[in-house]
């Protein structure tokens, strides 16, 4: 928080939120549009196997599962 008053100001603040909170709403679009595409209840691994094609479809099911536990835990 020091650093960013001291360099940025307040401004930078209000339009690093800003600019933040906007890329993580295009984020937010983009899931819901994969998941109007693909309604399952595999959710995350469905995605990431279909979006990633039938030869990388367990490898990326694979890994999604990884980071999502890793991220649940951290």
């Amino acid at each position: 928080m020091g650093t960013g008053l001291s360099f940025g100001g307040p401004v930078s603040y209000v339009y690093g939120w800003l600019i933040a909170g906007a890329f993580t709403l295009f984020v937010g679009m983009s899931m819901a549009e994969i998941c109007s595409s693909y309604p399952t209840s595999g959710g995350l691994y469905y995605w990431s196997a279909k979006l990633a094609g039938p030869s990388w479809a367990p490898f990326a099911s694979w890994i999604t599962g990884w980071f999502n536990i890793v991220g649940q835990v951290s």
